[in-house]
């Protein structure tokens, strides 16, 4: 599954669904960068563009506070984002 950002980045992800739940969205990818180099890639997003095969393409609009972001185990990174409240 390929993951495209409104900063212009494009990542291969083993998952990437939303909204969940609770309203965030998750992706999990293969990143061996260090997390603060990750996280910046991710954190103010506007729009997050998907596209898969098996599941067809998707867009998903305001998505842009970072609220995780954690290495596994495997050496994959979890990331967390849901849309910024307005305070």
């Amino acid at each position: 599954m390929t993951v495209k950002t409104s900063k212009g980045k494009t990542f291969e992800a083993a998952v990437a669904y939303g909204p969940t739940f609770d309203g965030s969205f998750l992706i999990c990818l293969k990143d061996g960068r260090r997390l603060p180099e990750i996280a910046a890639d991710f954190d103010g997003l506007e729009r997050i563009e998907t596209r898969d095969a098996g599941t067809g393409d998707a867009a998903f609009e305001g998505f842009s506070a970072l609220r995780m972001i954690q290495r596994l185990e495997d050496g994959s990174v979890r990331i967390k984002l849901a849309r910024e409240s307005a305070e």
